[in-house]
């Protein structure tokens, strides 16, 4: 197993593309945009946002025509300084969208839509097994996402305005709500024990609350000036 590769053509030189669901567009390493002999056109964003929340500045855009087998597709993908180690393109999920892209894991292939044309891509492993001793022949490899994660020690805390902003841009968002399920086979709730020590030493202090003060009507009231 490894993470999807696929192998691309543009204009007669073949790259390792990365397939990338979590990726919002496409990216292209500026080595490679160099190598093709492009210049880079002004972006509308100035950066791009990292998994960990981490930042890489965007250098611009590039149009570029893939060849998958029979298929040619138009990709404008975001040019950055540095991609992974294994792969100098990313796909990401515009592009997979745009062409109705399903990955099959068991037959290793990617397979892609264009109108009534359908081809299906290999996907090539990074990993490869020794037959006599079992062993990987490379070194293990994670993602694009992982590997931003791992460059950076702790993620960068947003507040709530830089969040909706953020979202309003096109940032992905993963909403959490946490649910507090109570287990009737804990009999008793963990606690610090200084705090229990300290409950211990005031007993008289902090004594128990038998339950909830009983019902009663609103014996006063706070006249308004209209």
């Amino acid at each position: 197993a490894g993470v999807p590769l696929i192998q691309v053509g543009v204009a007669g030189r073949d790259l390792k593309a990365l397939v990338d669901t979590g990726a919002s567009d496409d990216f292209i390493s500026e080595a490679e945009v160099n190598a093709l002999g492009l210049t880079p056109k002004s972006s509308e964003w100035s950066h791009v946002t990292l998994a960990d929340g981490g930042k890489q500045s965007i250098l611009g855009r590039v149009t570029l025509r893939l060849c998958l087998g029979p298929l040619r597709i138009t990709t404008q993908p975001y040019v950055l300084r540095e991609l992974t180690d294994v792969a100098t393109y990313i796909m990401g999920s515009s592009t997979l969208r745009q062409y109705g892209a399903s990955i099959d894991l068991e037959a290793c292939t990617l397979r892609l839509r264009k109108g009534t044309l359908v081809c299906k891509v290999p996907l090539e492993s990074l990993k490869g097994v020794d037959a006599v001793e079992g062993k990987t022949e490379s070194v293990p490899v994670v993602n694009f996402a992982a590997v931003a994660i791992c460059q950076h020690a702790e993620p960068k805390q947003v507040g709530c305005k830089q969040a909706v902003r953020m979202i309003r841009k096109g940032a992905h968002a993963l909403l959490v709500r946490p649910r507090l399920q109570l287990n009737a086979a804990v009999t008793q709730n963990p606690s610090d024990p200084e705090v229990e020590a300290l409950i211990d030493e005031f007993a008289d202090v902090f004594r128990d609350v038998p339950g909830l003060p009983p019902m009663r009507p609103v014996d006063h009231t706070i006249p308004l000036v209209p």
